[in-house]
């Protein structure tokens, strides 16, 4: 839930007519604009509100404002307020900033002020002022200092923060600012009023002028302290020039003043009115009756409201119909009432509280129980609001308010020893919540039930969290068993609490009985937010049993809920496991899109990095990208380590281990293994145990058959009695490999038969085909029966279709926008413009080839998608050469070719040579037909022109253009022409859109490649025309006239003639 924000807070001050507008302070602050932090800083009565707010009205630049009080030493409802003051002045502004606030559990004021100035910096275009009111009420609170001394730091220079306070504020870095000449500010002695700006002040609210003499002596009786001279003006005494006032003027006790000038003078009803309207601090007719209920007999609320208007009673109109006192007169009023009436004075205030409470206003109500002294009162708030602030993630207030309750009260209460465990658990301190949770479960069982099963409920959350599934399963199904049947919000939690300690033991079947169950029990109660995160639990659990439609649902319906309700911690959550689900289809294209939002929303919200970039750096295993694998699995380690979260470090030993050993081998991968190792030994999740055995099998083969077979044995022993997974597919089909390898057909055929049966149940899973693709000689040979030979084809066909996939896969997301750049190709090849080979970013020159003709051989054979023989790239490069000759001389050129590549990418397949296609490359060719075929694919006429757009871009020049063999000149010519079809579709298309600058461009390009192409030379001409320049369209025609002349002999066709007639009759 949001911190409710108080409008009148952050509104700007009405301008009032009484104010004195003083030129010489504000030249003054105009001055001071030129430093990013102002502080105004003088006693108490000295102005300074009344000045900053005249100025605000006076500056030509945008000012935000925001009075603090008290309650605002909360760093929630501060920052909340902060954001919104801002959001007043400049809207649209606040939305990353309040997602990022919403978490409240741990505010990260570093990265929520970079959020915040961020925003600032898109949305604010000009210099603007934030005026912080009253600034010494908050400043007890270390954080709301160290946000104001980030925020003032890391804001642009067009930003400029006032802090109005009665002290020099103790911010964290104020010296450091100050060494940077970015602090200005005015004090007392400049804000005190010179005699002359108080003979102006009583000529302007009195009339009256006094003389010099008189008013130097108000100044020196009262060092220019305005306050008693502005409350006579408020109460509109006259007669200043009178010695006999300057005495009541310059006295400093203000009560005695307020109490016979101000009060004493108002008849009983409107006393009364005024001393219990001071308890509200802001108030409206409406706000009047619902705290204070009837008005005096024979009046009304709005007619008393207005009275106090009329007589300028020191009260300062708002926003709405709302008003409040001037501080001064607001404390004094109610220090009397607390005097003489202390029972109405608890009264009201504990009305008050109630109705804040109702409201939402949690701060504001256990400000006023503090007030009371009834800390009992503030026990029985926590308690009663606290569902709703955990739902909102306020766990660090929840924590506070909870600690500064007497010790009595903390510790014999068990409600709320409950209520300190959980927050505990959610702040990242599960130990220390068990602590708390064990206490509150003790007394519970000598008196409530009811109690007891919440306290379990919540200590089986941080069981869960620890990784003791055991303990947390029993404490769960302890805490069902007390409740019995029912729907109420225990229940359902506990349910759940069930339902993911059996995902993380492995058995997902009941996993989504029980978390079905609690679903629906949210549904019952109305409650969204919670339905939404079982729907994300249940995605997790359908997507394992290969429920993939149930899945996608259910993960499109949490992700729809919390973007609706700008959720982004658990939007993060929820795209990433959408991420992983289409991941697993083999969707790689969708999978990269929702994981890097799953990674944008974690940005902005704290939570759930460690997931998206493990599951980012799964994806780029898949692709066999490595390098960027192993970033987003490193970068995922960081975010796991900070949070301690023993489930996500397993997995990432687990998986760095496996791109280890793929870029260094088993001695790379070792110490994640040792680290695994050490994890699963004190866990008593047998799926933890089977995936590690499984990934040391993994590391083993192929060089060590035997230690691969007893790895995949006693992971198969740990799998068992789980239900089917990915895991356990995989483990089957790599003993089916090792069983072929050992020589064992039978029982290969045995594991092959297990994976084909299980890959059916869960949907041919995307982990299945990527390991079959690495091993399709070992699937071919090995045998199954009949009723299985359909699904091995389809498994091979699968697997070789991913292998085909691969370079386009990875083309795609070298395109995208990655939050952990996609490694670049391994080797780049160009044949447009150039005949060039890159590998590992370094061209193969001349002494790499040694000779031409391996260049030309390696282009050659590329060309040859489906492989060449030796004999017709023999009768290619060789036609001449002897029988004889030919042998040495082919097999040494061959040898300089693949000499020079590091790894060679030249494959020899039965009788054929072909490229390695399905290896990490990029060729410009290729990309260039398929642009084209795009375009002749495309449906409308503006995606059709998109595609050509990017042919067109791609072709750097002739194709091959330093070979002058037949197959390069009769594919260059081909290149040639689907060029300048492209061109002049393209110039054509831009003509009937009006686009005439570009139409010319397209024209330039055709006629640098063939100067004599009439097509372009009309197309030239229209354009001209179209854009009035008679001129250009004769000296268009002449030239294509003297170019046809010149180079065929012959004069304009009939058709280019015709069109230049037309265009200059």
């Amino acid at each position: 839930m949001d911190t409710p924000i108080s409008r009148t807070k952050i509104a700007l001050p009405t301008h009032r007519a009484e104010w004195l507008t003083r030129p010489r302070l504000l030249e003054f602050f105009y001055e001071l604009l030129e430093f990013k932090l102002i502080l105004i800083t003088a006693p108490a009565g000295y102005g300074k509100t009344t000045f900053m707010a005249d100025v605000a009205h006076r500056l030509d630049i945008p000012t935000c404002w925001f009075a603090l009080d008290e309650m605002d030493q909360d760093l929630n409802r501060f920052i909340a307020h902060f954001i919104a003051a801002i959001e007043t002045r400049f809207p649209g502004f606040g939305v990353d900033s309040r997602s990022e606030l919403r978490r409240g559990s741990q505010i990260n004021l570093d990265r929520l002020t970079t959020i915040l100035v961020n925003e600032a910096y898109a949305h604010v275009r000009d210099h603007f002022l934030f005026v912080l009111d009253d600034y010494y009420l908050v400043e007890v609170n270390p954080e709301v200092r160290q946000f104001v001394s980030l925020f003032v730091q890391k804001s642009d220079e067009n930003c400029h923060v006032a802090i109005l306070t009665r002290k020099l504020p103790d911010l964290p870095d104020l010296t450091l600012l100050v060494g940077r000449t970015q602090v200005g500010g005015l004090s007392f002695r400049e804000l005190a009023f010179t005699p002359e700006e108080i003979q102006a002040f009583i000529q302007q609210n009195y009339r009256e002028e006094i003389s010099d003499g008189l008013a130097r002596e108000l100044f020196e009786q009262t060092e220019g302290w305005i306050t008693g001279l502005l409350l006579s003006a408020q109460s509109q005494l006259s007669g200043l020039s009178k010695q006999g006032r300057v005495s009541r003027v310059t006295g400093i006790d203000l009560s005695a003043y307020l109490m016979a000038q101000v009060l004493k003078q108002q008849p009983d009803y409107l006393c009364q009115f005024l001393l219990q309207t001071s308890l509200l601090e802001e108030f409206n007719r409406q706000f009047c009756e619902q705290v204070l209920g009837t008005p005096p007999s024979g009046h009304r609320w709005q007619d008393l409201i207005y009275t106090v208007v009329e007589k300028n009673l020191f009260i300062q109109p708002l926003e709405n119909g709302w008003v409040r006192y001037h501080h001064l007169f607001r404390d004094f009023l109610q220090a009397q009432i607390a005097q003489n009436d202390p029972e109405n004075y608890r009264c009201i205030l504990y009305k008050l509280a109630t109705i804040y409470a109702e409201q939402g206003e949690w701060e504001k109500s256990r400000t006023i129980y503090q007030r009371l002294g009834d800390q009992k009162a503030i026990a029985g708030l926590i308690e009663e609001v606290s569902p709703t602030m955990a739902a909102g993630g306020r766990y660090k207030t929840l924590a506070k308010w909870i600690d500064e309750l007497p010790f009595e009260l903390r510790f014999s209460r068990p409600a709320m020893l409950s209520l300190r465990g959980i927050t505990a658990v959610m702040l990242g301190d599960a130990q220390d919540g068990i602590e708390f949770l064990n206490q509150a479960a003790n007394l519970f069982r000598q008196t409530d039930p009811k109690g007891l099963a919440q306290t379990l409920t919540r200590r089986g959350m941080a069981f869960l969290m620890a990784g003791n599934y055991t303990e947390a399963l029993a404490n769960a199904q302890e805490a069902l068993s007390l409740l019995g049947d029912g729907a109420d919000l225990t229940h359902a939690e506990a349910l759940r609490v069930i339902g993911l300690c059996q995902q993380r033991l492995g058995d997902y079947e009941v996993a989504v009985q029980h978390l079905e169950k609690a679903r629906l029990v949210f549904v019952f109660l109305g409650d969204q937010r919670r339905e939404a995160i079982a729907l994300s639990d249940l995605g997790m659990m359908y997507r394992a049993l290969g429920q993939h439609h149930q899945a996608e649902t259910a993960y499109q319906n949490a992700l729809s809920f919390w973007r609706k309700v700008e959720s982004y911690s658990h939007a993060a959550i929820t795209a990433n496991n959408l991420g992983v689900f289409f991941h697993l289809r083999g969707d790689y294209r969708q999978a990269a899109t929702y994981l890097e939002e799953a990674i944008s929303y974690a940005h902005r919200s704290g939570d759930g990095k460690g997931l998206s970039y493990a599951s980012l750096g799964d994806l780029y295993a898949d692709l066999k990208i490595s390098e960027a694998a192993r970033s987003a699995y490193q970068t995922a380690r960081i975010h796991a380590n900070r949070l301690q979260d023993k489930y996500l470090l397993l997995y990432l030993d687990l998986a760095e281990a496996q791109v280890a050993y793929v870029i260094g081998g088993e001695a790379f991968a070792q110490p994640f293994l040792d680290s695994a190792q050490k994890t699963v030994a004190q866990s008593q999740a047998e799926f933890q145990h089977g995936a590690y055995e499984l990934t040391v099998a993994l590391v083993s083969y192929p060089t060590k058959l035997e230690a691969a077979e007893t790895a995949l044995k006693a992971a198969l022993g740990h799998f068992s009695n789980q239900a089917p997974s990915n895991e356990i597919i995989l483990a089957h089909f790599y003993m089916a490999v090792v069983q072929h390898q050992l020589k064992q057909p039978e029982l290969a055929s045995q594991h092959l038969i297990q994976t084909l049966e299980l890959s059916q149940k869960l949907g041919n899973p995307q982990p299945l085909i990527v390991a079959a693709a690495e091993q399709i000689p070992a699937i071919e040979a090995i045998s199954v029966p009949s009723a299985f030979e359909f699904a091995k084809h389809q498994l091979l066909e699968n697997a070789i279709s991913f292998n085909q996939q691969l370079p386009t896969l990875r083309r795609l997301l070298r395109k995208k926008e990655m939050s952990i750049p996609v490694d670049p190709p391994k080797i780049v090849i160009q044949g447009l413009g150039a005949n060039r080979v890159i590998v590992d970013g370094r061209e193969i020159t001349g002494p790499d080839w040694q000779t031409v003709k391996a260049r030309d051989i390696f282009f050659f054979i590329l060309e040859h998608a489906g492989g060449v023989s030796r004999e017709k790239i023999e009768a290619a490069f060789w036609p001449e050469a002897s029988s004889a000759q030919l042998s040495f001389i082919f097999k040494k050129t061959m040898y300089r070719l693949r000499r020079a590549f590091a790894s060679d990418p030249i494959i020899f397949t039965g009788d054929r040579y072909s490229f390695d296609f399905k290896g990490d490359y990029e060729y410009d060719v290729e990309e260039w037909e398929r642009a084209l075929k795009q375009a002749e694919r495309a449906t409308s006429e503006a995606d059709k022109m998109a595609h050509l757009a990017t042919a067109v871009t791609l072709f750097r020049g002739p194709f091959l253009p330093d070979m002058d063999a037949n197959w390069v000149t009769e594919k260059r010519e081909y290149f040639n022409r689907q060029f300048s079809d492209a061109n002049l579709k393209l110039g054509n298309y831009a003509f009937e859109k009006g686009e005439y600058a570009k139409v010319l461009g397209y024209c330039q390009t055709l006629l640098s490649m063939d100067p004599g192409l009439e097509e372009a030379h009309r197309l030239a001409m229209r354009a001209h025309a179209a854009r009035g320049n008679r001129a250009e369209v004769v000296r268009q025609f002449k030239l294509c006239t003297a170019v046809l002349k010149k180079e065929y002999g012959l004069g304009p066709s009939k058709e280019s003639s015709d069109l230049y007639n037309l265009l200059t009759r």
